[in-house]
């Protein structure tokens, strides 16, 4: 599956951001500018555009799609590797962003990983695809009226939840149009 992601985001980096449509990235915006902190770090950062909302002395963007990374935007420190492993010490940042990403991935691990990166206190910020959505964004994208998502696989609320209470978090929930945003707080 991760293969799969790779190549497809790969394939479409180059134009992401504009073929993104306004009211998606609206919604992001409003979610992500709340989260700040010293230090933030985006697991499947993608271009970074959401750590560009942010206001933070330290911004990382990690993705495996190097091609996204290339067109990556400015003040923001960028690495290229799996977010299932990433390569930095416990407790190093004290907020994450997560969005968009957990439903392309094989396993929960990144969640886990969220969890071992942040401080005590420490904040994630996790979107995931509402499942009930499922056969709108499937009509969407057949009807070339959003990018095409790539591989993933639908969650159900009750299976994120679950992630997330195992890993450690406290959270809360929000539900905007086809997103769920989780608060969570470790």
């Amino acid at each position: 599956m991760k293969r799969g992601v790779r190549s497809h985001f790969n394939n479409i980096a180059s134009f992401y951001e504009a073929k993104k449509k306004s009211f998606y990235l609206d919604l992001m915006k409003s979610q992500v500018q709340k989260y700040h902190g010293r230090s933030v770090i985006d697991l499947g950062c993608a271009s970074g555009l959401a750590l560009s909302w942010v206001h933070a002395d330290v911004k990382v963007g990690l993705d495996f799609a190097i091609d996204f990374i290339k067109a990556g935007h400015s003040g923001i420190s960028y690495l290229v590797a799996d977010v299932e492993h990433v390569p930095f010490r416990d407790a190093t940042f004290e907020s994450a962003l997560c969005l968009d990403v957990l439903e392309h991935l094989p396993s929960f691990k990144v969640v886990d990983e969220a969890y071992r990166l942040l401080t005590k206190n420490g904040v994630l910020l996790l979107a995931v695809a509402r499942s009930k959505y499922e056969w709108l964004l499937d009509l969407l994208e057949k009807l070339n009226l959003k990018l095409p998502e790539g591989p993933h696989r639908w969650l159900s609320d009750e299976l994120v939840e679950s992630a997330l209470r195992s890993a450690g978090f406290n959270f809360g929930k929000s539900q905007k149009m086809h997103m769920n945003f989780y608060a969570c707080i470790k």
